[in-house]
């Protein structure tokens, strides 16, 4: 048994890693509430949301997307390998792809500056 993780197994923990910080920049929102009315005939109650958004701290916005674009380079690079070339792997390809084209739209129309 060897004591050292597998280059495969090591790179797939970095590449979630890296994942994983890029959801938390476009997921994490902190937001305020305020009370606005309330409706004695229905009980209903009315609320103000105003959502904040929250820059990353420890992950630059163009070190992500370049961290995203090489994934999808590398995964273009490796499936171009294999013969014939393996469908499961194109639609990741794919879905990648797709994820990262999402990822420049919210940093374009968010983060105008993210690219300077």
């Amino acid at each position: 048994m060897s004591l050292h993780t597998p280059r495969k197994t090591q790179y797939r923990k970095s590449t979630m890693k890296k994942l994983n910080k890029l959801y938390e920049a476009i997921d994490d929102r902190t937001f305020k509430t305020t009370k606005t009315g309330e409706d004695s005939e229905t009980g209903s109650v009315s609320w103000d949301v105003e959502y904040e958004k929250k820059a990353p701290e420890t992950y630059e916005f163009k070190e992500s997307y370049d961290d995203l674009n090489e994934l999808v380079k590398n995964m273009v690079k490796i499936n171009g390998r294999l013969k014939p070339t393996d469908p499961k792997l194109e639609e990741l390809i794919l879905v990648i792809k797709n994820i990262r084209n999402r990822y420049k739209r919210y940093l374009n129309q968010y983060q105008p500056d993210w690219n300077s």
